[in-house]
C-alpha cells in the first residue's frame, strides 16, 4: 500500500461508510467504544456487521458481533488489530431481523500493518479463523476465505485511493527510533 500503516489502520477502523464502499455489507455499526488512556493502546470497540446474501441467495446473509482491539508497537511503528466474536449479551445490539446465521471467529482474527519504504508504505499480514456456520462445508470455506480476504484488502486499497470517503486519523503519539511524531485527532485524509 502506498499509505502509512497509520492511514490504512485509521481507514479500517472507520465504520461510517462501510456499507457504501463494501457492496457485500448491508449493515456495519459501532455498538460500543472502549478507550484506555495509554499512548500505545488504541482502544477497543464492539462492532456489528451483517453481510448480504451471495450466490443469488444460495448462501444467506451472515452477521458478526466482534470485539476489536487496536495496539501500536511504538518501537517499530507497526499497528496491530485483533478481533474475536462475542455473544450478543449487550444492550444496543441489533436484532437479527432476517434470521441471518451468526458467524463466529472462534480464535479470532488479527492483522499487522507494518511500515515499509521508510514508513511511507504499509505491508498488511492478516489471519482469520472464521466459521460462517450453516450448511457450508469447511473445505469450501477454507478455499473461499483467502480469496475473499484478498478481495477485501484490494477493495480497501482502491477505496482509499478514490478519496471518496474521508476518514479521521486515529490520534496517536509514538516514537520510532529518534523520530517522534504526534498525530492530532483533527487530521483528516
Amino acid at each position: 500500500y502506498p499509505w502509512s500503516p497509520h492511514e490504512v489502520f485509521s481507514f479500517i477502523r472507520t465504520f461510517e461508510h462501510r456499507t457504501t464502499w463494501d457492496k457485500n455489507v448491508s449493515k456495519h455499526i459501532r455498538v460500543a467504544e472502549i478507550c484506555i488512556d495509554k499512548d500505545t493502546d488504541l482502544g477497543s470497540d464492539l462492532t456489528y456487521t451483517r453481510t448480504k446474501p451471495i450466490a443469488r441467495g444460495v448462501i444467506s446473509a451472515r452477521s458478526y458481533l466482534n470485539l476489536r482491539k487496536g495496539y501500536l508497537d511504538d518501537s517499530t511503528g507497526t499497528f496491530v488489530e485483533s478481533a474475536v466474536s462475542v455473544e450478543e449479551l449487550f444492550d444496543g445490539c441489533p436484532e437479527r431481523v432476517d434470521n441471518t446465521q451468526a458467524a463466529t471467529m472462534f480464535f479470532g482474527s488479527g492483522g499487522l500493518f507494518e511500515p515499509i519504504n521508510g514508513g511511507k508504505g504499509c505491508r498488511i499480514s492478516y489471519l482469520t479463523l472464521t466459521d460462517p456456520r450453516g450448511w457450508l462445508p469447511h473445505k469450501v470455506v477454507n478455499k473461499v476465505m483467502p480469496n475473499e480476504l484478498a478481495r477485501y484488502f484490494k477493495l480497501i486499497r482502491d477505496t482509499i485511493a478514490s478519496k471518496k470517503y474521508p476518514f479521521q486519523m486515529i490520534p496517536i503519539k509514538y516514537e520510532v527510533g529518534e523520530e517522534t511524531r504526534k498525530e492530532k485527532q483533527d487530521d483528516k485524509i
